[in-house]
């Protein structure tokens, strides 16, 4: 049963997420259809997803946009939105620009308006598993969990997309793959844990775990196997069942992820 003043305040947050996200910032930035100030415009809509964000995580844990640097001296692309334990870190910045130790760093999100081709997302999708990939670099005893999480927010997906996205990511590590897409317009596509995916050694634990019933995850990879992606889209009973499932994957994959001890002194000397 759920909490029916916490249910208003999150419905009232969901709506107005939408009416800006999809309308009130192409009316505030278009102008017969044409598109100005484009930086302007997409630091509006991370803006606003980062406020929605916010509602369902604690408050050690901040939200901002710029860089992920690691002690073995990598350097991620520039992130929309970054999810960090404000407890944990020591975020590095030169008055413009704000840098954070991969150790403390918890999700990343790129956001996109409409997603016109097949090339465009798998750039995207691309992009992010070369950020998850920083993960690899954490030094620390304190290893235990899940890799970061990465995710991607859109308008819409333009064209007739699969949810077999193995051609998007050949050559790249199944682990790498994102945690789930919510497209406001198609749905959330995110992962299911399905027995007909698992090596046979893992259909036992299936079988003992599962009891033979399908369930939804955020993860690509269980028990070493790739799961499959499906996509589950609003309806007319339920408009914000994809968001509010977005929602709900940030809260659990947070939960999960693991939060190792920066070794700071990894990252400014090799005398140590």
């Amino acid at each position: 049963m759920s909490n029916e003043i916490f249910e208003k305040i999150l419905n009232r947050k969901i709506e107005t997420f939408k009416s800006v996200f999809l309308e009130d910032s192409e009316g505030i930035f278009k102008v017969n259809g044409k598109l100005f100030h484009a930086q302007e415009f997409g630091v509006y809509r991370e803006r606003v997803l980062s406020e929605i964000i916010k509602s369902v995580i604690p408050e050690s844990i901040q939200v901002k946009d710029g860089f992920v640097i690691t002690s073995k001296n990598k350097l991620s692309t520039q992130c929309d939105i970054i999810l960090y334990d404000s407890e944990n870190t020591p975020v590095i910045n030169d008055g413009v620009l704000r840098f954070f130790p991969i150790e403390s760093v918890l999700a990343i999100c790129e956001v996109k308006s409409i997603i016109r081709t097949k090339a465009e997302l798998k750039e995207i999708l691309q992009k992010l598993a070369a950020q998850k990939k920083l993960d690899h670099d954490v030094i620390s005893l304190r290893k235990e969990g899940e890799m970061i999480t990465t995710f991607l927010v859109c308008k819409k997906i333009d064209f007739d997309f699969q949810t077999d996205f193995s051609d998007l990511y050949e050559g790249i590590e199944n682990e790498l793959r994102h945690n789930f897409i919510l497209s406001l317009e198609d749905g959330i596509i995110s992962y299911q844990i399905e027995r007909e995916y698992f090596n046979e050694a893992n259909k036992e634990a299936f079988d003992n775990v599962f009891k033979g019933k399908s369930k939804l995850c955020e993860y690509p990879v269980v028990r070493g196997d790739l799961m499959p992606n499906v996509i589950t889209k609003a309806t007319d009973k339920y408009p914000n069942i994809h968001i509010k499932m977005f929602l709900h994957a940030i809260g659990s994959s947070l939960e999960h992820v693991r939060k190792p001890r920066i070794e700071l002194q990894n990252y400014y000397t090799d005398e140590l």
